[in-house]
């Protein structure tokens, strides 16, 4: 039985596939460089050769072209390159490299030519490799599905390659390039394995005909005292406060207040330059600007919201809903208040808008607020503020437009961040976060509500019907790494990717 399960489990449906065509792509980004590296992969690749020779080429196997031209895998040969539609014409010297499969990217013979990054050569070669029959330019990402469906990576891998090509900040190259490397996949896949020990034993004692009433019972309590460690390292990534995705996605952050309280100079401030239109006209931000920071490493999505007041202005109170909205759904919110808008008694009149006063009242939601525009009232000490008679801490003093203490605003916020995700210097590496996209979150949970289910069965189900329950947790987790069927995420996937990946 247990033999049975294991190879139920691990067969893999995307057994190393024979595709009946080469595909080829600049690997090296369409950029004028100095070297450029073209990729083929498949099962005729080394057709690609024929660029070596000045003579005519014979239609050969692979096997054939590397015993004839005694082509040594992963030898770096300096060659010259010969035009194939005309021998007579050199076009470039470089590197040729044969990869033999599967030890390869793909897990297919791979050849690759290291030449020079004349966009006009890359053009060349291009355009006559398409003239090689079964050669044809890949797909976005199709090197990568390739190597995924030859098994040389698997789903969460193949995710995590795609975050590393995208990571902008240090924090983000290390979650991504742990997720690449296996790191995640090894902890799934170690639950997955020992899950489906547990119901091997489970479903073999269930099978197992005895006259001692309380066998089944017995080996089903133990399973279930197995499963509980599992299910509580689960419950752990579960609880992890959403750290990878905020890390993945970056922090959102927005910037809320009045009209004309310097939301709109502030994210041009930290931008660097202008994304958002400065007027002294009340009202000028009505749609929700937004732009990508690395602030103290950390990627963040900054966004300059409308300013938040009662009006009649119907296309201006849309913008205020919407500003009062991507707060809500912001990591942490930054509260704009112009000096010149506190009275002697430290009040800020906000129009008795009750919604605005709700976020900030609200503990669910990071609140900073700044005092703006200081270079007004510069002996003016502001430890807090009251709206609606309510004290409101006050984190810092600002002059967005005269770069006055942004500094210290940088400061305040990046230390937000850390205490908002729990980072540590070394927290990626030791904590292993396994969750970066809701598509892990989402199967997980649903993982942990099924061995919920076979661990406590407070249904009072019978044996076999909670052992179902822990085949489809295991499914949860093959989800997760590709085991089983994700055609519809792959799809996705794999736009992400650029052609020559």
């Amino acid at each position: 039985m247990f033999h049975k399960i294991i190879v139920q489990y691990f067969s893999i449906s995307k057994n190393q596939q024979k595709f009946n065509d080469s595909i080829f792509a600049l690997a090296s980004g369409q950029t004028k460089a100095g070297v450029s590296i073209i990729r083929i992969s498949g099962f005729n690749s080394l057709q690609a050769y024929q660029f070596i020779q000045k003579e005519n080429f014979e239609k050969l196997s692979n096997e054939q072209i590397q015993e004839k031209y005694q082509i040594q895998p992963r030898y770096a040969y300096f060659k010259n390159f010969y035009s194939i539609l005309d021998k007579n014409k050199q076009i470039d010297k470089g590197i040729f490299i044969y990869f033999q499969g599967p030890k390869s990217y793909t897990g297919e013979d791979v050849v690759e030519f290291h030449i020079h990054g004349s966009r006009a050569l890359q053009r060349k070669i291009l355009y006559e490799l398409s003239k090689i029959n079964q050669f044809r330019l890949a797909d976005q990402g199709e090197f990568t599905k390739r190597a995924l469906i030859n098994n040389k990576l698997d789903l969460m891998e193949v995710e995590g390659l795609a975050d590393l090509l995208n990571s902008e900040t240090e924090i983000q190259r290390q979650q991504s390039t742990n997720q690449f490397l296996g790191k995640s996949s090894q902890i799934l896949e170690n639950w997955r394995f020992e899950l489906i020990k547990a119901l091997s034993n489970a479903e073999a004692f269930i099978d197992f005909e005895s006259d001692q009433d309380d066998v089944e019972f017995n080996i089903l309590s133990q399973t279930q005292e197995q499963t509980q460690k599992i299910l509580n390292e689960i419950k752990n990534q579960l609880n992890n406060k959403n750290k990878g995705e905020i890390i993945r996605d970056g922090i959102k952050i927005s910037i809320i207040g009045k009209p004309n309280s310097g939301k709109s100079t502030l994210l041009n401030c930290l931008a660097k330059k202008e994304i958002a239109i400065v007027s002294e006209i009340p009202g000028t931000t009505r749609d929700i600007l937004s732009v990508v920071l690395n602030i103290s490493g950390f990627p963040v999505i900054l966004y300059d919201t409308a300013g938040i007041r009662t009006t009649i202005d119907k296309i201006e109170e849309k913008g205020v809903n919407r500003a009062i909205q991507q707060a809500k759904e912001s990591d942490i919110i930054i509260l704009i208040v112009d000096i010149e808008d506190i009275d002697d008694k430290y009040q800020i009149n906000i129009q008795q808008n009750e919604q605005l006063f709700q976020i900030i009242d609200n503990e669910k939601y990071t609140v900073l607020t700044f005092i703006n525009k200081i270079d007004l009232k510069e002996n003016k000490i502001i430890h807090y503020i009251k709206i609606f008679d309510k004290e409101i801490p006050v984190q810092g003093y600002i002059s967005a437009q005269n770069n006055t203490n942004i500094n210290n605003l940088i400061d305040i916020l990046s230390n937000t961040i850390q205490k908002k995700i729990e980072f540590q210097n070394d927290y990626i590496i030791e904590e292993n976060s396994i969750i970066t996209q809701s598509r892990h979150r989402i199967e997980l949970e649903k993982c942990m509500k099924h061995l919920e289910v076979f661990c406590f069965n407070q249904n009072n189900l019978q044996a076999d019907l909670v052992c179902e329950e822990l085949r489809y947790a295991v499914n949860s987790i093959g989800k997760i790494t590709g085991r089983v069927d994700v055609e519809e995420v792959l799809d996705v996937l794999f736009k992400e990717f650029c052609i020559g990946k």
